[in-house]
């Protein structure tokens, strides 16, 4: 089971950029034709492209509006991770854009521990007793924070070896072609 953590965007850039408009139209058309993971792929891509292009951080997807007449770019305090699964939400009673993340399964059991130490340092009677709990939390806090760390760390480790695998296949590609012209 995963928890899930709804955080608010931070901002929502507008747009009535036409070109725009026309290609989230055409990646929204998309979908209809392409398998659910390519059309992840591109929908990546495409917030990719609108992160370089309108030099926003933490784009992690976009709407269009009900009159089609503007883009919607909402941008959030943290990066979303291929390691993490996430959706793009609106919640109407507060007007603002939202993104459901769920962690890493190491991540939360560290923030269930928190959870029921904070609920001890609420019930601790005498001063030794939350003193010891407060230790405890700060130490959750530090074991989280070097999770999330080592975390990250692998995740670009997994995307270097995958880089090193595309070379290595590439080579294996190439050198048949160049014994070839050699001989």
């Amino acid at each position: 089971m995963t928890k899930t953590t709804k955080l608010y965007a931070d901002g929502i850039f507008v747009s009535e950029d036409e070109m725009l408009i026309q290609d989230l139209k055409m990646v929204t058309e998309a979908k209809k034709h392409l398998s659910e993971e390519q059309h992840d792929v591109l929908y990546k891509q495409f917030c990719n492209k609108i992160r370089e292009s309108l030099n926003i951080e933490n784009v992690i997807g976009v709407a269009l509006s009900d009159d089609e007449k503007e883009v919607y770019v909402p941008f959030f305090a943290i990066d979303a991770t291929e390691k993490n699964s996430y959706t793009l939400g609106y919640n109407f009673e507060e007007g603002n854009f939202y993104m459901e993340l769920e962690q890493h399964p190491s991540l939360e059991i560290i923030d269930l521990e928190i959870e029921e130490v904070k609920e001890e340092i609420e019930f601790a009677v005498d001063f030794e007793d939350a003193k010891e709990f407060v230790e405890q939390l700060n130490g959750l806090h530090e074991l989280r924070e070097a999770t999330a760390s080592y975390l990250e760390s692998l995740e670009k480790l997994e995307e270097i070896a995958k880089q090193i695998q595309m070379l290595v296949a590439m080579a294996c590609i190439t050198c048949p072609n160049v014994l070839k012209q050699n001989k």
